[in-house]
């Protein structure tokens, strides 16, 4: 066992491994240890990590809340509940008779452990014991959701008749529109609307027990469909929002030979695989009267997917349009089995026909997910949460990717923000209070910068562009910018043919003046050389934003560049702050105009630039009139 570092957990203080215990689907793994608790997914990352704390370096923690921290130290025993919603430990306490303690550790758990939907990356859902938490970051400005305190969370109590009979809760989806949501436990389902806040149960309880879902449920628009088993075997079925829950009101039937072991709806196609390993496409047909499932194409995956029980998601492209709506035969499929991201090629076959050959694109992998954003060029791209960071691939054909650094465990990714969202976990033990929870932390990693330099760097100009494009309005677009400039000066290979490309997309916004200020300041002298070699003379960058009203503060940013560059000629420097401090004056902004003066002192201890500056000041102002005897000048 290692921790997030790759070093061996006993480094972290948390000792000898007393008791193992995994999740009953085989997605989770706790640890308990001598001085601790522990919680790792199915690819290593870990998700939850407690070490109790020390009474003898904590002195100024009082007795009861070093016993209530330390509720989890040396761990007996460790098991799941049945809907692996709670880990119950049982420990030798913290007391130091050493009795014995049972605690239950709530524990929500990730949707996509149950059905995982590729296709479905910005709206996770967490099941807890009887409640459903939606996260609604997808709504909300991009701003807001930099806000470390802030809570983009829905969360839905599952109706209370249901869950006491059918607990516990197995699979739950939500729509595309994040209106429409489904639960469903051991037996029949029900579906909520958020925007009447009502549940629809099963008019009859008869048909509510006659079936399972097994597989998952996918919403199409107001239809739900769903992969059950029951007496008459394994069916998909069509229910409507609209409409009451009932066999009756079924709007359409579709029976399979097989168990369905995962589906995937891509638009209006759906992907179905069954336990013997038969990948079958359908087309969701609506008329003016009626919905309906329409079968296509179906095709074995024997010899190219080991087993079927394995899969827990499965997605397909077609050359050239990136959806299903084509040809399944000549499809790219991609599959995660257990815990291995599988790429199937189709390769044409010596006599005309078609082959399928199997390439692993990435192992210890926990999820992956369909890229659902506006760029035209990545309609074949995805993105697998791995063990240790967030990859990308533009194009699933080719091997080419982009790792994104998670610290945290990725949850939703937010395409139009260009943000990953991440959740951590931590005890809350309060010693006044006999149960514990566990508190979640939200964090957010922007991809933007990354994309742009890979893009650039691959040669994808347009890509590069189109992606720019569409994020200028993002409130941290400069801050992006600024960061792949930085890639580009401090790079440890000099690429030349980069470096124009980054150049080229700075002169196409402009904020690039703003970028290349806020770099200058940032960065070491050493690196001006490099950077205004690429951007141009801070002199000319200085010319441009006296042009425009706004940009007087870049201005003042270039004035140190150009004393650096011009230390011997004081003359220059003096006009060029003189005009910028008329300018400052004249918009009314006092605080530069304080900001500049400081600059004058900085580089003329003796006071003479200063002086020269606030006399060629005062004179213009009094020949232009704007100083009458009737207005105070501000002091600077």
């Amino acid at each position: 066992m290692v921790d997030r570092a790759g070093r061996p957990a006993d480094i972290c203080g948390t000792g000898n491994v007393t008791s193992l215990a995994w999740t009953s689907d085989g997605c989770g793994l706790a640890v308990g240890w001598k001085r601790g608790l522990g919680i790792w997914s199915l690819s290593g990352r870990q998700t939850f990590l407690y070490h109790g704390a020390d009474a003898e370096t904590r002195e100024d923690v009082a007795k009861k809340q070093i016993n209530a921290l330390n509720k989890f130290v040396s761990v007996q025993h460790l098991f799941w509940s049945a809907g692996n919603n709670e880990l119950v430990a049982l420990t030798n306490g913290p007391s130091s008779q050493g009795q014995a303690e049972l605690s239950m550790l709530p524990i929500m758990r990730a949707s996509s452990l149950g059905h995982l939907d590729p296709a479905e990356s910005e709206q996770p859902l967490f099941i807890a014991d009887d409640t459903v938490n939606i996260y609604r970051g997808r709504s909300w400005k991009p701003a807001a959701l930099l806000d470390p305190q802030a809570s983009p969370w829905q969360i839905v109590k599952v109706n209370s008749l249901y869950a006491a009979v059918q607990w516990p809760i197995r699979y739950c989806c939500i729509s595309n529109d994040g209106t429409l949501l489904a639960v469903a436990g051991r037996n029949g389902l029900v579906h909520y609307s958020s925007n009447t806040g009502r549940w629809k149960m099963f008019t009859s309880e008869t048909e509510e027990t006659s079936f399972s879902v097994k597989g998952g449920m996918v919403w199409y628009y107001h239809v739900l469909i769903v992969a059950t088993e029951s007496a008459r075997g394994t069916e998909l079925r069509l229910y409507s929002r609209d409409q009451e829950l009932s066999d009756a009101k079924c709007l359409n039937v579709q029976q399979l030979p097989h168990t369905v072991v995962t589906m995937t709806l891509q638009g209006s196609t759906l992907l179905v695989l069954t336990a013997d390993n038969t990948l079958y496409h359908y087309t969701v047909a609506t008329t003016r009267d009626a919905i309906r499932l329409v079968i296509g194409d179906s095709m074995s995956l024997q010899g190219l997917n080991p087993s079927a029980g394995r899969v827990r998601a499965i997605c397909g492209f077609t050359a050239g349009h990136g959806d299903l709506d084509y040809d399944l035969l000549t499809s790219t499929i991609v599959l995660l089995a257990g815990s291995q991201l599988v790429v199937l090629e189709p390769k044409k076959g010596a006599h005309g026909g078609t082959r399928y050959e199997s390439r692993l694109l990435a192992s210890r992998v926990d999820s992956f997910y369909i890229y659902s954003g506006k760029l035209t060029g990545l309609r074949r791209s995805v993105w697998a949460m791995t063990n240790r960071n967030v990859a990308f691939w533009p194009d699933v054909v080719h091997e080419r990717i982009i790792e994104i650094a998670s610290p945290a465990c990725p949850i939703a990714i937010l395409h139009d923000p260009s943000l990953i969202v991440t959740l951590s976990n931590r005890i809350d033990v309060r010693f006044n209070l006999p149960f514990e929870s566990i508190q979640q932390e939200m964090g957010v990693v922007l991809y933007l910068p990354q994309w742009l330099e890979s893009f650039l760097r691959q040669g994808d100009v347009s890509l590069a562009h189109e992606l720019a494009g569409a994020s200028q309005t993002l409130p941290y677009f400069a801050h992006s910018l600024e960061m792949l400039l930085r890639a580009t000066i401090e790079g440890a290979k000099r690429d030349d043919a980069f470096s124009n490309g980054v150049v080229r997309l700075l002169d196409c916004y402009p904020e690039s003046l703003d970028v290349a200020a806020a770099y200058t300041r940032k960065t070491e002298v050493e690196n001006w050389g490099r950077l205004f070699e690429l951007i141009g003379n801070p002199r000319e960058l200085f010319e441009r934003c006296l042009q425009e009203p706004k940009r007087l503060q870049t201005a003042s940013r270039y004035l140190i560049a150009i004393r650096h560059q011009s230390v011997s000629e004081a003359f220059e420097i003096h006009e060029d702050t003189t005009r910028l401090l008329q300018l400052a004056f004249e918009a009314g902004n006092i605080e530069l105009c304080e900001e500049i003066i400081r600059f004058l002192d900085s580089v003329d201890p003796s006071g003479d630039l200063k002086t020269r500056s606030l006399d060629v000041l005062s004179a213009t102002l009094v020949s232009e009139n704007i100083i009458n005897m009737n207005m105070a000048s501000p002091q600077v």
